[in-house]
């Protein structure tokens, strides 16, 4: 335990300066600058007197940003007289959405939004624009023309500032750096947790559900810090980022649907399963339509916004019918965390002008809210865990001497050995037979002493056939046991089995003086491994068993065993004269801690 918490503090510390050097050694961002200086004084907010024409209709006079109701391709066009006093050197900046743009002063054109794909203009690059401006421009008209290729893309017309190229970039930091580092913290937690599910998860199914929470939470922060609008002064990254986050937020709905195919089972699983291959069919296509020339990612977004929200959906679906009471109390934490991922998602609908930089700053905020509460619950069910297992071990220690005693019981060893001394002098060959089967017998329960925790379920039936044989020799034709393997490829605690084909001989079948049948069977279906011992004896009332009385200790540590190893359900039942039915459902995926 101690070397894995230094494991976990040592990747936590790499981590830590990782994200340092990403954000502070990013030499193209100004963002540094943005945040430890204020704008100069000369920047003017070149927002108000604009005349906006969008599609037919005209407004006039407007302040911005504005937004643009309609739906469908149209265009937009703002129009407005450049002040007198423009010098050398300044720029025109806004934050450019998905629009193609131009940019007119009179009828020069300027600037254009240049995007193409096989020679078509396509996929408009969103980010900042730093249109550059002279002294001959002064009193002259501008133009911008912004076309909105996107039928459900209803954003809004951005504001607008003059200044110098300095002054400009750091406006546009200081309105992109809190979404910024936002993104950067979404991805440390989902690299945390990723981390953290590989150090920390004991179960297998674990460390896959967690490492795929991890790796979704990385590529959801890797889309949002791609999208924050942070200025670069090398204009070729703003492509690259563009595709980089448009892939990754493509890659999301498999990570998020293969994340609830781990942790479901039943019915849900198979609409886990119809989402995942949706979602990797939507990625594949996706890509091959942008790079073919077919459809630009940004035109395939709403398709992924609404697979995506399908799949939190059932994942809340999921999470309300949780009747797993260790995962109770986390559920209400778990139901706020997709809440907060949904409303993050559904942001983008909102079309009030006055709130358009709130609802984007708001999103980064939600998304954010959806990885702390991942990470938290991660930590709690790591903490949960390693207390359950301490808790185990000591009681497995403890255990194990209970279960030598009790499958050891003297008279059960005089029994044997006094069949063995009258066998010797009437049948030899049946004498030595018997003393093999006990020595396996003895063998096996001393073996049971040792850390194994789980075994094959053909070794605990070679155990359980040395203790019928042995049994068959002293009741003879009173005691017939009947095998019906059909599934044997799975594990067992040692001594698990074993107790409840005991009970059924000692408890059910040697108080009938007709003696009786014990019947012991394994098969699979779907989801378990199920193991059935039944017995024709006398039965008994199963309502002692709800008061805390059983049929022996072995009876009792098997059971414990069974659910704290392998998440087994045992079941007995049981009427006074028809007989008693012990059935074992060892689940074949172990649930993992959520």
């Amino acid at each position: 335990m101690k070397t894995r918490n230094t494991m976990v503090a040592m990747v936590f510390i790499v981590i830590l300066v990782f994200a340092l050097c990403l954000v502070l050694a990013s030499g193209n961002l100004p963002v540094r600058d943005a945040v430890g200086r204020k704008y100069d004084s000369k920047l003017i907010e070149f927002n108000h007197g604009w005349t906006v024409f969008i599609g037919d209709d005209e407004y006039h006079p407007e302040s911005l940003p504005v937004c643009m109701f309609k739906m469908g391709s149209y265009e937009v066009r703002l129009v407005k007289t450049l002040p007198s006093m423009i010098t050398e050197g300044t720029f025109l900046a806004f934050r450019n959405p998905s629009y193609l743009t131009e940019v007119y002063i009179g009828s020069e054109m300027v600037f254009v939004s240049d995007s193409t794909i096989n020679g078509q203009r396509v996929t408009p690059v969103p980010g900042w624009v730093f249109v550059p401006l002279t002294e001959e421009y002064s009193d002259r008209q501008i133009t911008l023309v912004m076309h909105c290729p996107y039928i459900l893309n209803i954003g809004a017309v951005p504001e607008t500032v003059l200044g110098t190229h300095a002054e400009t970039m750091l406006y546009a930091s200081g309105d992109s750096y809190l979404d910024y580092y936002i993104s950067v913290a979404v991805i440390i937690f989902g690299i945390l947790l990723f981390l953290f599910s590989l150090v920390n998860i004991s179960s297998s199914e674990g460390i896959t559900a967690y490492a795929l929470m991890g790796a979704f939470v990385t590529f959801m922060g890797i889309s949002l810090i791609c999208r924050c609008g942070m200025p670069r002064t090398e204009a070729y990254t703003g492509y690259i980022e563009y595709i980089i986050g448009e892939l990754a937020i493509r890659v999301c709905p498999v990570l998020f649907a293969f994340f609830l195919c781990m942790r479901t089972k039943g019915r849900p699983l198979r609409i886990c399963l119809c989402l995942f291959y949706a979602s990797v069919i939507l990625m594949v296509m996706g890509t091959l339509l942008h790079f073919t020339g077919g459809m630009d990612m940004t035109a395939g977004e709403p398709a992924v916004f609404l697979l995506l929200l399908a799949e939190l959906a059932v994942s809340l679906f999921c999470d309300v019918l949780e009747d797993d009471e260790m995962n109770f109390r986390y559920r209400n934490l778990s139901v706020f965390g997709i809440l907060c991922l949904s409303a993050g998602i559904l942001t983008g609908c909102v079309i009030g002008p006055d709130a358009y930089r709130s609802v984007i700053h708001a999103r980064y905020i939600l998304c954010l809210v959806f990885s702390v509460i991942q990470s938290v619950i991660l930590t709690v069910n790591i903490y949960n865990e390693a207390t359950r297992n301490t808790v185990l071990s000591r009681e497995l220690t403890e255990s194990k001497m209970k279960v030598m005693m009790s499958q050891m019981q003297p008279h059960f060893i005089y029994n044997a050995l006094s069949t063995i001394r009258v066998l010797i002098k009437k049948a030899p060959d049946r004498a030595y037979q018997m003393v093999l089967d006990f020595a396996d017998y003895l063998r096996f329960n001393i073996n049971a002493m040792s850390d194994v925790s789980i075994i094959p379920f053909e070794k605990e039936l070679e155990h359980i056939m040395a203790y019928a044989k042995i049994e068959g020799e002293r009741f003879r034709d009173r005691l017939e046991i009947i095998y019906d393997i059909r599934e044997a490829s799975f594990s067992v605690p040692p001594l698990s089995v074993q107790p409840f084909v005991e009970n059924a001989v000692k408890h059910g079948v040697y108080p009938n003086p007709s003696g009786g049948r014990v019947r012991i069977a394994s098969f699979a279906d779907e989801e378990n491994y199920i193991i059935t011992v039944e017995d024709n004896g006398v039965g008994f009332d199963t309502s002692i068993l709800s008061e805390g009385e059983d049929k022996g200790v072995g009876i009792s540590n098997a059971t414990e065993r069974l659910k704290l190893l392998l998440q087994a359900e045992v079941s007995i039942d049981s009427e006074p004269g028809n007989g008693t039915a012990v059935t074992i459902k060892i689940p074949k995926q172990r649930r993992s801690v959520q």
